[in-house]
């Protein structure tokens, strides 16, 4: 009983202790509204706009990068560690002050190349000195893509319905409905 007692105790402060190490990492004073991308890490635009909400008077500084090294993934997640390597900046960097209350950072890059992105959010204090460095990875692919993506995805899903019809009525029979009045 008291191996069951202690094995609780035990996963619940490494619970906790995981959610506030989780929560230590990210920064409560700014979050990024835009680029917005699915669980893949990626997001179908043509023109990207980037937009991020502070909360109070902060200091922060925006630098794009490209990555001319990538390789079309299906993921972010399946990204070569090497892609990681080579970058280059995209455009000038940006310093923004938020002001007391809610501000928003935002910028239209127009036209931008399908590839993979990273997002430089350094955060500086009263001294000018940097406190804090977040990174965003994304991967751009055109609006066209996705349209045909959905294409695609519509005819497998009607595929599919009708495996299921056929599965159907090899199992029970074909039967004729009179749906007129």
């Amino acid at each position: 009983m008291k191996k069951k007692i202690f094995a609780l105790v035990l996963a619940l402060i490494l619970s906790l202790s995981c959610a506030s190490f989780a929560f230590a990492a990210e920064d409560a004073s700014y979050s990024v509204i835009s680029p917005q991308t699915s669980d893949t890490g990626i997001t179908y635009c043509d023109n990207l706009l980037i937009s991020v909400k502070t909360t109070d008077n902060t200091a922060l500084r925006f630098t794009l990068y490209s990555y001319p090294n990538y390789t079309s993934v299906k993921s972010i997640d399946l990204v070569p560690a090497s892609v990681f390597n080579v970058r280059s900046q995209f455009g000038p960097s940006e310093d923004f002050s938020g002001g007391d209350g809610v501000s928003f950072y935002t910028r239209q890059v127009n036209n931008i190349d399908a590839g993979m992105y990273g997002l430089k959010i350094e955060k500086f204090d009263e001294e000018g000195n940097v406190i804090s460095v977040n990174q965003k990875y994304f991967i751009i692919e055109s609006s066209a893509s996705k349209d045909s993506a959905a294409i695609y995805e519509s005819q497998s899903s009607a595929n599919r319905v009708m495996f299921f019809q056929n599965v159907f009525r090899n199992l029970f029979g074909t039967t004729v409905v009179d749906v007129s009045e």
